[in-house]
């Protein structure tokens, strides 16, 4: 019995040390590491991001707020994309929430960009596929009781770097719940 748990514990660490090599200079490296995570839907093949190629040098932080029946307004609350707890040292599923949304956010950055420098129609902006998502992502977030319409905003955060203020790079206009 210890023989077939050693076993399937040494092809568990093979497997992890060659889904690690995605980016090693030997030919077939992407596609191996690409076939493993493939077939593992459970995502039972962690991949470590320690070294990232190119890694982000910023954080987005998403907040939104209510409009209320009264016409009054709630305070900003950030929306949660990802759990603090401790498990997140051993085991992460909500990484890829969080990545889509750092995607998603990045998008939209992008697409404000191009519409400052006037490569894209004023309209073109809100209906742009990241900002549908960020869209449909608040409208699912919990809302007060008596909110009619709500409103995002984007806060760009410097990471790790304490020295820095997060500055505010997008504040959508309301929209009906």
């Amino acid at each position: 019995m210890s023989v077939v748990i050693t076993v399937v514990l040494g092809l568990w660490l093979l497997l992890i040390l060659v889904r690690q090599l995605s980016h090693a200079p030997w030919r077939g490296s992407r596609s191996v590491a690409g076939a493993i995570q493939r077939h593992d839907p459970l995502h039972l093949i962690p991949s470590f991001c320690f070294f990232a190629p190119n890694p982000p040098l910023c954080e987005f932080e998403l907040l939104y707020r209510d409009r209320l029946e009264d016409g009054t307004e709630t305070a900003w609350r950030a929306l949660t994309l990802y759990s603090s707890t401790w498990r997140r040292a051993l085991w992460h599923p909500e990484k890829r929430c969080y990545q889509v949304a750092f995607r998603r956010c990045s998008a939209l950055i992008e697409r404000l960009q191009a519409r400052v420098n006037e490569r894209e129609g004023p309209g073109e902006l809100f209906l742009s596929a990241a900002y549908v998502a960020i869209a449909c992502r608040v409208a699912a977030a919990p809302h007060a009781v008596t909110a009619n319409a709500t409103q995002f905003l984007i806060a760009v955060s410097p990471g790790f770097d304490a020295r820095k203020a997060p500055a505010i790079a997008f504040v959508s206009p309301r929209f009906r719940l």
